[in-house]
């Protein structure tokens, strides 16, 4: 059994398109957050790492695409 302490926090930010340019690039910085590499890819979209600038902590974030959503949901 995992360590609750040791999981990484789970945060949601959802785009128009994952598929488009990556705004997310390793490197770029959303908030407090700064990316880095791409943890994998799923049927909505991208999960990359990010670090907390202050606290250093380390999550990962699912970038979803709202339209790969819709047309899920709309079928």
């Amino acid at each position: 059994m995992k360590d609750a302490a040791n999981t990484p926090a789970i945060k949601t930010i959802q785009t128009e398109d994952a598929q488009a340019a990556d705004p997310h690039a390793a490197g770029t910085k959303l908030g407090s957050y700064i990316f880095g590499k791409n943890l994998g890819k799923g049927t909505f979209g991208l999960v990359k790492l990010a670090t907390h600038l202050l606290t250093q902590e380390l999550v990962s974030i699912c970038e979803m695409s709202l339209y790969k959503i819709q047309m899920c949901v709309c079928r």
